[in-house]
């Protein structure tokens, strides 16, 4: 395994890698920080501006006193990024599926008695009333890579987010907040396959 801190061989093996070989490690690596860089300055563009914001966070509508979520969208936006994998979009399908079956059984009369978001009667659609991929109700200005690991065809990709601080502090680091993508290289093009996150 080779680690890469955003560009920089740091493991001593490198020392035997020929020329070629370390230049398709960087290459790669850039290749891989491109990629992850890319889903996630897209979904924070989206949720920055109104006219997108449906795309990423999954809308709904009432069909005979059952909420139907709206995903279209959202699968056909990853689908011509080019920046996931067939395995994450799949995902994200059967993601949607357990969510939507639940909601297939909802309490019409209590949700409205009640009053509450739909997202809270379910744990399998929590994300309806939050920003999944940020795992939270609040999103950052922005992100950059912390370290990308390359092992052959897959690599690991962690981020770090911040907001931009208005005084001399500079950036302000969400550090409650852990996001590492998993990639796989298909052909010559690096996909995500999957995104862990969690939030202390």
């Amino acid at each position: 395994m080779i680690l890469f801190c955003w560009g920089n061989l740091y493991d001593a093996s490198a020392q035997h890698l020929t020329n070629k070989q370390i230049e398709d490690l960087k290459t790669d690596s850039n290749l891989v920080a491109t990629t992850s860089l890319g889903f996630y300055n897209w979904y924070l563009s989206c949720l920055k501006h109104d006219s997108t914001y449906n795309i990423i966070q999954p809308l709904y509508h009432w069909h005979d006193k059952i909420p139907v979520i709206e995903t279209n969208e959202y699968i056909r936006g990853l689908e011509e990024m080019h920046l996931v994998s067939d395995t994450f979009i799949n995902f994200e399908k059967e993601r949607f599926r357990i969510c939507q079956d639940s909601l297939n059984h909802i309490d019409y009369d209590a949700v409205m008695k009640e009053g509450g978001p739909i997202g809270y009667y379910y744990d399998e659609c929590y994300f309806i009333e939050s920003y999944y991929w940020l795992a939270s109700q609040e999103y950052p200005d922005s992100c950059e890579i912390k370290k990308i690991d390359l092992d052959g065809n897959v690599a690991t990709c962690q981020l770090l987010f911040f907001w931009n601080s208005e005084n001399s502090l500079g950036k302000q680091y969400d550090t409650n907040f852990y996001c590492c993508l998993k990639l796989r290289k298909y052909a010559k093009n690096w996909r995500i396959d999957s995104i862990d996150i969690k939030r202390n």
